[in-house]
This record gives structure tokens, sequence and C-alpha cells, in this order.
């Protein structure tokens, strides 16, 4: 499986128009995933910044909103609620990040081609914490100090996501 996120997601609206699932947030009456639009609008922002038209996937975007490229390529539930695995690529630059959230923390597996060097003395890391539902088998590993090119982790807070992945991608640009 892998689909522009935009896709998944308008999919994904559409069956749970009317739920009130308790971990789904509404708007205007309307349901929606704060981590779809959290990957699609931020992370993928981050992981895209500077990249011309020419460096970008060729990849028609379901909608002319859709400015930045992320595809799911998994699913698992939590909390009674389908959510997806999210990738990220920028084969320019030789990256990959996979990554998921629960409602209790953020995974993420790193592929890259290059070493990844990032201090991660300030986030709370935890490598043996990682549980990788709708992960394939293929994209688990252990932790940055065991391989800095394949690694995943678990980060809690989404703001220590989003400063992680940036960090990461200027170490990558640079």
């Amino acid at each position: 499986m892998k689909e522009h996120l935009q896709i998944w997601y308008d999919r994904w609206l559409e069956q749970h128009r009317n739920t009130n699932l308790l971990y789904v947030s509404r708007r205007r009456d309307e349901v929606y995933l704060d981590q779809v639009h959290f990957v699609r609008d931020d992370l993928a922002r981050i992981v895209w910044r500077g990249a011309t038209i020419e460096e970008r996937p060729k990849v028609t975007p379901p909608r002319n909103d859709c400015f930045e490229t992320a595809f799911v390529i998994g699913e698992h539930t939590s909390k009674s609620i389908r959510l997806p695995v999210y990738s990220i690529e920028r084969p320019d630059l030789g990256i990959r990040f996979v990554v998921r959230d629960n409602f209790h923390g953020w995974n993420i597996s790193v592929i890259a081609e290059k070493p990844v060097t990032v201090d991660l003395s300030g986030f709370d890391v935890r490598p043996d914490h990682c549980y990788f539902e709708g992960f394939a088998d293929d994209l688990q590993f252990g932790s940055l100090s065991d391989n800095p090119c394949r690694f995943s982790l678990n980060i809690d807070l989404k703001f220590d996501v989003y400063t992680f992945v940036w960090l990461v991608m200027r170490g990558v640009r640079s």
C-alpha cells in the first residue's frame, strides 16, 4: 500500500463523517484527525523546504491545495480508530521518515543514505519504547547509536517530533 496522504484522508473523512469517536476532533461540526494535518502541513513542509518543482516527486496531487507530498504506507488501530502510517521521502537528499502516532506517542523510523548526526540529548527519546503498529518488518530498526543510517525512536510530543525532523533535515541539507 502506498497512496497520497490526501487521497487516504479524503476517503477516511467520508467514512467517518457522522462519527462521534472520542479521539477524533470536530471543527465546524466536521471530523478531522489533527495528526494528518500536522504531518501533511508541518512535517512534509520541513522535509520539502527548499526543493524545486523538478526535485519533487512526479506525483499528481489529488487537489490543487496539496502543496507537499506525503504518503500513507500502512494503517494501524488505536482507540478504535483506523490511523495511517506515513512516509515522507526526499529521494534527492537520500532521506525518508516513516511516522505514526497512536495518541500516546510518535514512532519514527529514519532511513538515510548517509549517517544522520543529530544530538538527541534534549529529547525524551525512548528507542526501547517503539511499538511498530502498522510498520512493515523492514521498517523497524534499533537505535541511532546502533545504526545512524537506519534507526527508530519514540517521541512523546509532536513539538519534539517537529524539532527532530527539522534538525535531521538541517543536517542532511548541509
